[in-house]
């Protein structure tokens, strides 16, 4: 009797730093440094619940939903925005001219957004048609176009589920803005929505 009470408090503690672990990486795919992610897990992780498959959010009222849904991701990113560092702009050449456009404005733009549109024009000097055909050049990359022929149609450098490229945060953008988009590239990447680590066949 006593073994087997030993194997259930190993088991629990076993539990405990498998969780911990997958919140750890849940806060670094939010954009969390090692310190704040370290903080995440110590004001948070109570909030949290690893099922040995998937991490899911403990909501008011006990709901449970799984964490990498946008509107979990969305809600730490406001309420807890002082762990998350922003995302910076990164200086990127177009057609002969540097620009830098937060990401985060390039995929609202891209999902419709008029204001994010705006921003994107306002950094190419209100030029309509350099704006428009850089928004189609990143639809292009986020969404995997590639030659119709092509049997690994989905699985480019972009594509945020591939091994080379796993990024949650970019994972949780995606589905926010185009979940159909974010079904695509996940499966081109032999993934999932949901997935806690890229497929090893990717």
């Amino acid at each position: 009797m006593a073994d087997d009470d030993v194997t259930k408090h190993n088991d629990g503690v076993l539990m405990k730093l498998d969780t911990a672990q997958k919140i750890r990486e849940y806060a670094e795919g939010l954009g969390c440094n090692e310190k704040q992610a370290d903080v995440f897990v110590s004001s948070l992780g109570k909030f949290f619940e690893w099922t040995g498959a998937r991490l899911l959010f403990k909501g008011q009222g006990g709901v449970k939903t799984w964490a990498m849904d946008p509107t979990v991701a969305a809600f730490f990113k406001d309420e807890y925005s002082f762990l998350l560092p922003a995302p910076k702009a990164a200086p990127a050449e177009f057609e002969g001219k540097s620009v830098e456009i937060d990401p985060a404005v390039v995929a609202s733009a891209l999902a419709g957004n008029i204001t994010a549109k705006g921003k994107v024009a306002r950094a190419f000097g209100d030029d309509v048609e350099a704006t428009n055909l850089f928004l189609k050049a990143e639809s292009k990359k986020r969404d995997g176009t590639v030659a119709a022929d092509d049997p690994h149609k989905g699985k480019t450098e972009n594509n945020p589920w591939s091994a080379l490229n796993w990024n949650v945060t970019r994972q949780g953008s995606v589905a926010k803005a185009d979940f159909a988009l974010a079904q695509r590239l996940a499966k081109a990447a032999n993934s999932f929505i949901g997935a806690t680590h890229p497929s090893k066949a990717a």
